[in-house]
């Protein structure tokens, strides 16, 4: 807003997935001309679609990480130095050394956008605890949620993973909510199932502590000192 005037701006598509940044703008005169509006303008919830996908592509770094897990191996390419530093802390074993030539691989880039999906209040006015979206079409997997949002496809064993900026928590959070869905469709494909649960090691035996969140899982992972532990959630 400027010496008196006002520039309005109204979004060429009411579709969903339309690309952020895609506007016009109405200038005196009633003429009207290309504008723009950066990425942190986003108001409301942003729902990715393949033109989205499609259009990121900025590495996030130059370092990657692999993952496995029973068998199941991942590499995860373009994270940053301090990503990597992070989530090999918090897989420790998980996350081996050698790469494995048959796994499948994952784009980390920046999602150029704030966040996809806004905390909403329940009926009560409770926070929702978390919420993720997530569909299948043929062998690709869409998944996304707060502050990411990625696909895998299991046929190709190729995905992308774009993730909001920033650090720390939501960057562990991010991807462990996406390994979270590709390993569930991957098991099950396989006569598997993933346990929302804890996991510690005792006397050569493994053990299972499943619940619903703030039931107390990650509490016995603290309590098991000198224990392996498979997981706290």
């Amino acid at each position: 807003l400027q010496a008196g005037t006002l520039d309005v701006y109204f979004r060429l598509t009411s579709q969903k997935d339309a690309p952020m940044g895609d506007f016009r703008r109405f200038e005196p005169g009633g003429k009207s001309g290309r504008g723009f509006i950066p990425a942190l303008a986003q108001v409301g919830e942003y729902h990715p679609g393949p033109e989205y996908f499609d259009r990121v592509s900025t590495p996030r770094g130059s370092f990657s990480l692999a993952f496995a897990l029973s068998g199941f191996h991942l590499l995860f390419e373009g994270f940053s130095e301090e990503d990597r530093s992070l989530l090999k802390a918090r897989y420790g074993s998980f996350t081996p050394e050698e790469q494995i030539a048959e796994a499948g691989r994952i784009q980390v880039v920046e999602a150029e956008v704030p966040g996809f999906l806004k905390p909403r209040l329940l009926e009560d006015g409770a926070p929702e605890v978390y919420r993720l979206e997530q569909s299948l079409s043929g062998s690709r997997l869409v998944a996304y949620a707060y502050e990411f949002a990625g696909w895998f496809d299991f046929e190709t064993r190729q995905g992308q993973l774009a993730m909001a900026a920033g650090g720390g928590d939501p960057v562990h959070r991010a991807v462990e909510n996406f390994l979270r869905v590709v390993c569930a469709h991957w098991f099950v494909r396989r006569g598997g199932l993933l346990v929302h649960a804890a996991g510690v090691v005792r006397n050569d035996r493994a053990f299972l502590f499943f619940g619903p969140s703030g039931s107390g899982k990650t509490t016995v992972t603290l309590l098991s000192e000198g224990c392996p532990i498979l997981g706290d959630d």
